[in-house]
């Protein structure tokens, strides 16, 4: 009962008046869960040919809770082989919430790396685990109970694309280059895959191994050219390496399985992004650089 009615179904669609509501409702149940389950939040069954990790990261106050988010992971319809919350090294030696602790004991791996702000989230995890199906979810949302039912689902009968929840149709211009991103069709993706296919991460986005540029790791690149926007620089090694984003199921029609955590949201990205238009700067930046243009204008789908 639990699962459906707290984290799944209709009520995802609930107009932002209830959102609150919802939201607290459902971080209630998840904290009881968090501080009593003794139910493994992982599984060793096989969900497709390669280990599925679900990956993360977390900063600052939102350390407290990250639990939540991976909670309704947790206790989705399917548990993942891992899950990984990534932490800036500065943090190592700091005492962690007794959430967290409690949901280490279940399964929750915890590992430290330099701190390489949202980009912690995949790039650790693709140098670790190069050969694992990756699944990337955001710090500050409560997801629908089958999210990650949804995506390996997708993937099992699609294995050579990147499939999320959540994607934007890029809008060209004329000439076949991109309009302003706040001109593109948000949360509008096609569920047939094509270039103009933009997945954000923090909407749940699987990976399948090797479906991304060897460029991804560049730190040096990516800190450089897109330091603010993870989503940019992974869509950009994706048509590198010759794979597009194919939406799959959800149950919101814009692909938003999920429920925002709104206290935190002064220290987003993406808000700073969008409201100060961050995105274009750093579009066009790596755009450049890789040569992605060109593969827009070009005859492949």
């Amino acid at each position: 009962m639990y699962i459906k009615y707290i984290i799944g179904g209709a009520k995802l669609g609930a107009d932002t008046a209830n959102k609150a509501q919802l939201f607290e409702q459902k971080s209630e149940m998840l904290r009881y869960f968090t501080l009593h389950s003794t139910k493994s939040g992982i599984s060793d069954q096989r969900l497709c040919e390669h280990e599925v990790i679900v990956t993360l990261t977390t900063f600052g106050r939102r350390l407290y809770d990250v639990y939540l988010a991976i909670e309704s992971i947790m206790q989705g319809s399917l548990c993942p082989n891992r899950i990984i919350l990534w932490i800036a090294e500065d943090m190592r030696g700091k005492v962690l919430p007794i959430t967290l602790q409690k949901q280490m004991a279940r399964g929750l791996e915890i590992e430290y790396t330099t701190d390489i702000r949202s980009y912690k989230k995949l790039v650790p995890t693709l140098v670790k685990y190069p050969d694992a199906v990756c699944v990337t979810i955001d710090d500050d949302l409560i997801y629908n109970f089958d999210l990650l039912e949804n995506l390996i689902n997708a993937y099992n009968e699609v294995p050579n694309c990147i499939h999320a929840c959540r994607v934007h149709h890029i809008k060209v211009d004329d000439n076949g280059y991109p309009v302003h991103y706040n001109g593109w069709d948000w949360g509008a993706g096609s569920e047939e895959a094509t270039k103009y296919n933009f997945a954000t991460t923090g909407g749940g986005v699987l990976y399948p191994p090797h479906s991304l540029s060897p460029h991804v790791t560049d730190s040096e690149a990516f800190t450089r050219l897109s330091p603010m926007a993870d989503d940019v620089w992974f869509y950009a090694m994706a048509l590198l390496n010759g794979y597009r984003v194919k939406k799959c199921f959800t149950r919101n029609s814009s692909g938003e399985d999920y429920i925002q955590n709104d206290s935190v949201q002064a220290v987003s990205l993406n808000s700073t992004n969008v409201a100060q238009c961050k995105n274009d700067e750093q579009i066009r930046a790596v755009f450049q650089a890789y040569g992605i243009y060109d593969i827009l204008k070009s005859d492949l789908k």
